[in-house]
């Protein structure tokens, strides 16, 4: 179900986030995804967050940022047709992919990348990509390549397409006025975030740093697709403590539409809050 959009802003800074898929599985299912958590462990920790529903979902949460002028959108989720509603949200928020200026990509998962191309080529042909060179090395190498299934490597391939368009960046990095690179490595090994800052106001995009909400409640465990497991519970806990010690906005693109809310801290672990879409 197409779930659409949700507007709002960082002091002067416009956001939309832009409904890309979602799906609802037994939680059951959250075994095969945490492969340090038992059922018992699952379903303790889903008790613990008051989750009582038998399913749990999964979304992808694709920001738009409109800053200075440019039009900026992070990630380009799975541009399966039928079951991709990022274009269709996009052109809901007033705008064509021909007028996205700027295109990050955190990481290189197929949820985040596959909808940069369609059968004619980029689907955001004016935009010019920021990414993390250690990102790209790691996909790239020979072992990496090597892994992938001849589909996967076909894939990959097309990436060589943004070549001369690729501008890399790295922690610290400001991309666009009040928009700037954080390092969150583990779940990929060159994994990006962003911070966005405006007026006093800021909000962090958390990406992949977590990816169902009882991952708060059991900060140390980690999914089967992350490359690097004890640096991924490193980053999961050194980033949930700096938003829970701001108090700020924080956006998550897995959690449930719009993946948007505040982390507080529970002994030593977290709680998701999220927003009130009907405020």
């Amino acid at each position: 179900m197409n779930k659409g959009i949700h507007r709002f802003s960082v002091g002067d800074i416009r956001c939309t986030v832009l409904h890309e898929a979602d799906s609802d599985k037994p939680v059951t299912t959250l075994t095969e995804l945490y492969v340090n958590a038992s059922l018992d462990d699952i379903q303790a920790a889903l008790t613990e967050i008051g989750h009582s529903s038998d399913e749990i979902n999964s979304s992808m949460n694709i920001l738009l940022i409109e800053t200075d002028g440019r039009r900026i959108l992070v990630d380009t989720g799975i541009g399966v047709p039928g079951r991709s509603f990022l274009l269709e949200n996009l052109n809901a928020a007033g705008l064509s992919p021909e007028e996205i200026d700027l295109v990050v990509l955190t990481h290189y998962h197929p949820d985040h990348i596959e909808g940069l191309f369609d059968e004619n080529g980029l689907v955001f042909p004016n935009a010019t990509y920021s990414t993390n060179r250690v990102e790209w090395d790691h996909w790239f190498s020979d072992a990496a390549r090597a892994r992938m299934n001849p589909d996967t490597q076909a894939s990959f391939d097309r990436m060589h397409l943004l070549c001369d368009r690729i501008n890399w960046v790295k922690a610290g990095d400001r991309i666009a006025p009040g928009v700037e690179v954080i390092e969150a490595p583990g779940h990929t090994p060159g994994q990006i975030g962003l911070v966005i800052s405006s007026q006093g106001a800021r909000m962090w995009h958390l990406i992949d740093v977590l990816h169902r909400e009882p991952q708060l409640a059991r900060p140390n465990w980690h999914i089967r697709f992350d490359s690097d497991p004890e640096q991924a519970v490193e980053t999961r806990r050194d980033l949930l403590m700096k938003a829970t010690d701001e108090g700020v906005l924080t956006f998550f693109y897995h959690l449930p539409f719009p993946g948007l809310g505040t982390v507080s801290r529970s002994g030593n672990a977290f709680r998701w809050h999220p927003i009130n879409l009907a405020d």
